[in-house]
């Protein structure tokens, strides 16, 4: 009988230690919702790159602190999460940070905005640059230039040839 309620208990504790680990990946912690809360009053992606004719890293910017602060502070579920907000911006922050991390689900989070046309702004430079989203993910991934193998050539050239662009930025 004692071995019984002694089961059953270690049972409820597991259980409800699953039930918990389950409620927490399927939301954005607080933390995490006030910073992409701060990162939508932009619709800039800044990532530090030189700015105007100094060259000089646009480090100081509040976007791209905020930026640093997601990547380091978030985790991949809740970057995930983000890649399918409603804010284009927040959609290619939070790429940016799982790339950065060399996620291996970056092809899934690309196929599902291959039909992804909107146009993002990047600070940069003396006029910055405008991508779409799924051509700025797709360069990304490319085989050619990235660290990680994402996807191979004749993925890459698929998606390129699905994009229908000769060209990435509109710069």
């Amino acid at each position: 009988m004692l071995k019984s309620r002694i089961i059953t208990l270690i049972l409820f504790f597991i259980f409800s230690i699953t039930v918990e680990a389950q409620n927490i990946q399927t939301e954005i912690r607080p933390k995490i919702r006030s910073i992409v809360s701060d990162l939508r009053k932009t619709n800039t992606i800044h990532l530090g790159l030189p700015v105007g004719i100094s060259g000089y890293r646009d480090t100081s910017n509040e976007y791209y602190k905020l930026y640093q602060r997601l990547a380091k502070e978030a985790i991949d579920y809740e970057l995930v999460l983000l890649t399918d907000d409603s804010s284009k911006t927040i959609v290619m922050y939070s790429f940016l940070s799982l790339y950065s991390r060399n996620y291996c689900g970056l092809k899934e989070i690309f196929v599902s905005h291959i039909k992804d046309e909107t146009l993002v702004r990047t600070a940069g430079g003396c006029t910055g640059s405008i991508d779409r989203i799924n051509s700025r993910m797709l360069k990304l991934l490319n085989p050619e230039y990235s660290k990680y193998q994402y996807l191979t050539q004749k993925e890459y050239d698929q998606f390129f040839n699905q994009i229908g662009q000769m060209k990435f930025s509109l710069r």
